[in-house]
């Protein structure tokens, strides 16, 4: 099969179903979707949003990444995760920090100590993103 066959039906289905539930519905997932192409959606006001790619592998799977949106009241940081056929779900490399970065009171060392892990985390996570065009 090539990289950019349409899915099956089912899986597709399958693949809609999992999207519209993590985006609460807002996004409208197209009905046919092909293997290797990154979409970037977004609903009507553009509140919402995903990037997602289907790969066609021994075991097909969908990554997505939903970018940290300030204005949306039910996910107030990034999410970077895979979907595999089988069901399972899984976390991947997403960003931290984005709530703010730890403080510590009288722990003026620790505090920056965090502030660039964060830092070198979140900056070995672009390229990730990017890599897979959902960034």
């Amino acid at each position: 099969m090539t990289q950019k066959q349409r899915l099956p039906i089912e899986l597709a289905e399958f693949f809609r179903t999992r999207l519209q539930a993590i985006t609460y519905g807002a996004v409208v997932i197209p009905e046919m979707l092909e293997f290797g192409k990154v979409y970037r959606l977004s609903d009507e006001d553009d509140m919402n949003s995903i990037s997602f790619m289907i790969v066609f592998a021994p075991t097909p799977y969908l990554d997505y990444f939903q970018p940290y949106e300030e204005h949306r009241a039910h996910a107030r940081i990034s999410f970077h995760g895979r979907i595999l056929a089988t069901g399972e779900e899984l976390e991947l490399e997403n960003y931290q920090g984005e709530w703010g970065r730890p403080f510590y009171d009288g722990d003026s060392a620790r505090t920056a100590r965090e502030k660039e892990e964060i830092g070198l985390h979140n900056r070995s996570v672009n390229p990730v993103l990017r890599k897979k065009g959902l960034a």
